[in-house]
């Protein structure tokens, strides 16, 4: 779940334990329609296991199944609107083990908890911290600058290039003759100001998966018609460790 600690700190607690109650049960189901089972539930974060067989067609699968239940149930249920959902995958041997401290009396339960261990379970937790992100970047300032470069029909030909205000003030110097800034390209003409959007993280889709996952997928489903239709693209991303 994306944003959940903004989500918490806005609305009541009661609020985002239905929120989160709803999250939990609906991704339940989710993983029961193709065969996955849950084996980690962090609050506003579940694990689905798959066994290998068909596991890259089940777990597909069960990811898109999960953006549709997340995008047009939970996000339309929740009267805000504002709850979005990273899905990633990954494929591997899992370690299982058994974690906790020895307890007695009523409070032995809490102690104790059966972890999952891998590359798989923290690559697919990385990814499932980057999917799903809006795009990121900031609104620059930019110098439309004109220069004079060669006659067109008998004319001057005017050529547009945008700078930097930085680069572009770094270009005049000063005459001390006329006691005028001059600009260092004897064809400058004028300049004007313009307003530019500048990504610097294009929007990370809701599912991400490794080469291993689409790979497999690939092989088990080759006439998938995601496949056909190039609907799965390469995604350059950096990931954490």
């Amino acid at each position: 779940m994306r944003r959940s600690t903004a989500l918490s700190l806005k609305h009541r607690p009661e609020t985002v334990a239905k929120l989160y109650s709803a999250f939990v049960r609906a991704m339940t189901r989710c993983a029961g329609v193709y065969g996955g089972e849950v084996r980690g539930i962090s609050g506003d974060r579940v694990m689905m296991l798959f066994e290998a067989y068909d596991c890259f067609v089940n777990a597909v699968d069960t990811a898109v199944l999960i953006n549709s239940v997340c995008q047009y149930v939970l996000n339309k249920n929740f009267t805000h609107n504002e709850v979005t959902f990273g899905i990633g995958i990954d494929y591997g041997n899992m370690l299982a083990t058994k974690t906790g401290a020895r307890r007695h009396g009523s409070a032995q339960q809490s102690y104790r908890s059966l972890v999952w261990l891998g590359r798989p379970a923290n690559v697919a937790s990385k990814l499932t911290d980057r999917a799903n992100k809006p795009e990121e970047g900031f609104d620059a300032v930019l110098v439309r600058v004109a220069y004079r470069r060669g006659t067109l029909l008998g004319g001057t030909n005017m050529v547009y290039i945008d700078e930097w205000p930085h680069e572009f003030i770094k270009k005049f110097k000063h005459n001390p003759l006329s006691g005028l800034m001059i600009h260092d390209d004897a064809t400058f003409h004028s300049f004007t100001y313009k307003t530019q959007r500048v990504v610097t993280q294009k929007a990370v889709p809701p599912i991400l998966m490794t080469k291993v996952v689409y790979d497999g997928y690939r092989t088990q489903r080759p006439s998938a018609i995601e496949l056909a239709n190039n609907w799965y693209q390469d995604v350059s991303l950096d990931i954490p460790d």
